[in-house]
């Protein structure tokens, strides 16, 4: 098929998402024309249209939909593109994987962690406030994170990687994106910690303080602050895919956790790339999932540990509905961090 009959299809949908949004709002949010906009719109338009892997797997209306984001609904068209917050390599040293409804997918090259390609500050998350209404809040917490099942399961993981801390010593666990609390009443009630707690939805923060009695703030991680050797455990369930900076996770995970302190992640593990097209279209945890700003693998998740001193004593092995791999991990401190 001809590149003007790609570039007809995707522009129609942007056409489309316009008119929607004009029945409930005057104007569109950034809409704007000026000569530099349609140049770049048109350009990344065409360069998307002439991948034709890409093009067919997503379909154009995708495309469409992230053009629209990206030029009419938000500035992230006006940003410079992020660099790779794993190995630091500029951002020009990298190549374009794939594309969803919000953001291009881009890969290092040098270290292979992939990422989108325009992070805005604080994660998409935070730029949206997906998370700061109660609506939103009551349903994850009734319909996913009260499931019993879930729970089951998630009592069993915490008791492998955190199970056989001595609680007469009183430890203290820190839930970094803690939803509405539900894993961490588990930590206190059925483990006997002292537990604390951060999110950045206000609405979820209210549940768990409500529902549980928990000692819960809304705040992102760029702004936590808390003292040297402070915890004996620090968690972070499905969190680190949702960073501006994943880094910035280890890096302040490092100075609170005690010396024989653990760190416990779980992430999206997937090779999105070597997976189905099913699957690499997944909005659980494939390249569909617009909240995710990086998407890791074992090789990755390993040299961010080994940037930041830790290393992984055990794991936890999953799959999500659509089949793909999620990992979890336990994690200590090297005795002499590298």
């Amino acid at each position: 098929m001809k590149i003007s009959h790609h570039l007809s299809s995707i522009f129609r949908t942007v056409a489309h998402r316009a008119k929607l949004v004009l029945r409930h709002r005057r104007n569109l949010l950034n809409g704007t024309f000026t000569v530099r906009k349609w140049h770049q719109l048109f350009a990344e338009a065409r360069s998307l249209a002439s991948n034709n892997q890409v093009a067919l797997e997503v379909r154009y209306a995708t495309i469409g939909g992230y053009l629209f984001t990206q030029y009419f609904l938000t500035e992230f068209w006006r940003t410079s593109p992020s660099p790779c917050d794993l190995c630091g390599t500029d951002a020009d040293a990298v190549e374009f994987i794939y594309v969803n409804n919000v953001s291009r997918i881009v890969r290092c090259m040098s270290c292979d962690l992939e990422f989108i390609e325009r992070i805005p500050p604080g994660g998409i998350d935070v730029f949206f406030d997906f998370l700061g209404n109660d609506q939103h809040a009551n349903t994850l917490g009734e319909e996913f994170w009260g499931n019993p099942d879930w729970q089951r399961g998630r009592h069993a993981t915490l008791k492998k990687f955190i199970g056989d801390v001595d609680t007469n010593c009183s430890p203290v666990a820190l839930e970094i994106g803690c939803g509405s609390g539900e894993q961490l009443a588990i930590v206190r009630d059925a483990m006997k910690w002292h537990v604390v707690g951060t999110e950045i939805g206000d609405g979820l923060v209210r549940r768990g303080r409500e529902q549980f009695g928990l000692d819960l703030q809304t705040i992102t991680l760029e702004e936590l602050e808390f003292r040297a050797g402070q915890f004996d455990a620090i968690l972070a369930f499905h969190v680190l895919e949702h960073l501006q900076r994943p880094s910035l996770l280890f890096e302040k995970a490092r100075r609170w956790l005690k010396p024989h302190g653990r760190l416990v992640i779980e992430i999206p593990s997937a090779r999105l790339r070597e997976s189905t097209p099913v699957q690499r279209r997944s909005q659980l945890h494939g390249y569909f999932n617009i909240h995710h700003t990086h998407f890791f693998n074992d090789d990755t998740f390993a040299r961010y540990c080994e940037r930041f001193g830790f290393r992984i004593v055990r794991t936890n092995i999953g799959h999500d509905p659509d089949g793909l791999l999620i990992m979890g991990y336990c994690c200590e401190l090297n005795p002499t961090p590298t």
